[in-house]
C-alpha cells in the first residue's frame, strides 16, 4: 500500500494542482431509456445513485466511457483506506460530482 500511495502522490503532483477535466454523457431514447457514460472505474454506489435519481424507467450506466480516471470511489470509501481509494487520482467527492453532473 505504501507503493500505491507513493504512485498516487507522484501522479497527482505531476498535474501541478490542475483539475482533471472529465466528460459525462447522457443519451435518452424517448422517455423510457437513458444511457450515462462516465470516465473511470466508478464505484457501484455512484451508479446506483444515478439510477435512483433518473426519471427514466431504464437507466444504463457505463463506466470507462471516453476516458480513464482510474478508480472513482464514493465519498464514504475514502476513510476506509482500501486499495481503490488509496490509489484513486481523484479527490474525495469527485464521484458525487459525476453523479450530480449526470442529472
Amino acid at each position: 500500500m505504501d507503493q500505491v500511495l507513493a504512485d498516487k502522490i507522484m501522479a497527482v503532483s505531476a498535474r501541478q494542482g490542475k483539475p482533471i477535466e472529465a466528460e459525462v454523457q447522457v443519451f435518452a431514447l424517448g422517455n423510457q431509456v437513458a444511457w450515462v457514460g462516465l470516465p473511470g472505474e466508478v464505484f457501484v454506489e455512484l451508479g446506483l445513485a444515478i439510477k435512483r435519481a433518473s426519471p427514466y424507467p431504464l437507466t444504463i450506466v457505463a463506466e470507462l466511457a471516453n476516458d480513464d480516471l482510474g478508480y472513482v470511489p464514493n465519498r464514504e470509501a475514502y476513510p476506509q483506506g482500501a486499495y481503490e481509494p488509496v490509489s484513486a487520482r481523484v479527490a474525495q467527492g469527485s464521484g458525487e460530482m459525476l453523479v450530480d453532473t449526470s442529472r
